[in-house]
């Protein structure tokens, strides 16, 4: 009896062991399988939330940095004599405040146009003479050393490479400034001519808001004339 009843006993316990071992080692080579692929599909895919974050912040604060460099040129353009044309662009509005600067820092001048409207007329043809000098320079930009015409691309390196020069040249004349960037050089300048000229923080927030609106309206003005 316990032959006929061990034998049995024996090849089940013998089948079950085989049994469990071929199941653990099956279970043991499929496992990594799922996870593996989860856990890199999740890797993958906050990697890409990351990237996506970063390049958004990115241009955020891209934008950010261009619309303080806008107000700060804005304000540079109501604090310096002949800065208000609406034909001057950035590299002309920074030589105009690098003139001021050296004027105000100098004991020269004290006050901005818009605050001495005695000097109205000598700051009117002090900018056509200025316009002619930036049509001249102008020219000259356009016009390469042997006499051809630029084009657009060596135009804006000339353009950029004037720019660097300008705010190098208005760095100099900043207390502590030689690490400042772009548009801490613009404020530093407006902060000073501000102080200078006695001009309040809300008056010139009135300014810029008068050059904003003469500029939409001229900018309205010119299809109709058309």
């Amino acid at each position: 009896p316990g032959g006929v009843w061990g034998a049995p006993k024996a090849r089940s316990g013998m089948m079950s062991a085989a049994a469990v071992k071929s199941a653990t080692m099956g279970s043991k080579a499929e496992q990594p399988a799922f996870p593996s692929d989860s856990t890199e599909n999740v890797a993958t895919a906050l990697l890409g939330l990351q990237g996506e974050n970063t390049r958004m912040s990115h241009k955020q604060v891209e934008q950010h940095r261009r619309l303080k460099a806008k107000q700060y040129f804005d304000e540079l353009r109501c604090l310096v004599p002949g800065g208000m044309d609406s034909k001057n662009d950035r590299n002309r509005v920074l030589q105009l405040a690098i003139d001021h600067l050296k004027a105000v820092l100098s004991g020269q001048a004290t006050a901005t146009p818009t605050i001495k409207e005695e000097n109205a007329e000598k700051d009117e043809a002090a900018r056509l003479s200025e316009e002619d000098t930036a049509s001249e320079q102008l020219m000259f930009e356009m016009d390469g050393v042997d006499g051809r015409k630029l084009s657009h691309n060596e135009v804006e390196q000339r353009r950029r490479l004037q720019a660097k020069l300008l705010y190098e040249e208005l760095r100099s004349l900043l207390p502590n400034a030689a690490k400042f960037d772009k548009n801490t050089v613009l404020l530093s300048c407006i902060h000073i001519l501000k102080q200078k000229s006695g001009v309040t923080e809300e008056a010139l927030s009135r300014m810029v808001e008068g050059l904003n609106s003469a500029e939409q309206e001229e900018g309205k003005a010119v299809p109709s004339a058309r």
